[in-house]
């Protein structure tokens, strides 16, 4: 994943030909890939539906190179100040990676992580304390941000525990 410099798809495809490209050392399957991009591509004015071809092709590519691997797709968090992109075209990917690509037909190994909602306020703009105005996560954000992978891939993987800070240890 990319928190905190999701960049675009494109250019997380790359990085995914790069992580398993032959380099005459034997590699083994993951048994988890999280993917969190898109961000340049959904604030942006790309068509929504092209963006949505791009992630796809983008998680079959995994599938095809670690074809034993759960993959989870992660919600992009809201934006900074930006309410009306944020329950506009960020919900609209949020939904459709959730509702139309995880867990359907061919994509059953492929699950939703909800980082959005960890992440946003009543206002439909993020909590302070989780991005900040450059639209970053914050340590706090990250923080929010691994809580919810752990509640995933422990849901998943009753064979490994995972320790992440508590909202107050963050606090701290």
């Amino acid at each position: 994943t990319g928190w905190n410099a999701s960049g675009d798809i494109a250019t997380t495809s790359k990085e995914v030909d790069a992580t398993f490209a032959s380099t005459g050392v034997t590699k083994s399957c993951p048994k988890a890939i999280l993917l969190y991009t898109g961000t340049a591509d959904f604030t942006g004015s790309t068509d929504i539906a092209t963006v949505q071809s791009n992630y796809k092709a983008l998680v079959d590519k995994v599938k095809s190179k670690a074809s034993g691997a759960k993959i989870y797709v992660m919600s992009l968090h809201g934006r900074y100040n930006n309410a009306s992109l944020n329950t506009g075209r960020m919900t609209t990917l949020n939904n459709w990676l959730r509702d139309e690509l995880a867990g359907n037909a061919g994509y059953e190994n492929v699950k939703f992580i909800d980082t959005y909602a960890a992440t946003i306020g009543t206002d439909n703009n993020p909590v302070a304390d989780y991005v900040n105005s450059n639209n970053y996560l914050t340590g706090k954000g990250s923080v929010k941000f691994a809580q919810a992978i752990r509640d995933a891939l422990s849901a998943d993987f009753n064979d490994v525990s995972f320790t992440v800070l508590t909202d107050e240890q963050a606090a701290e």
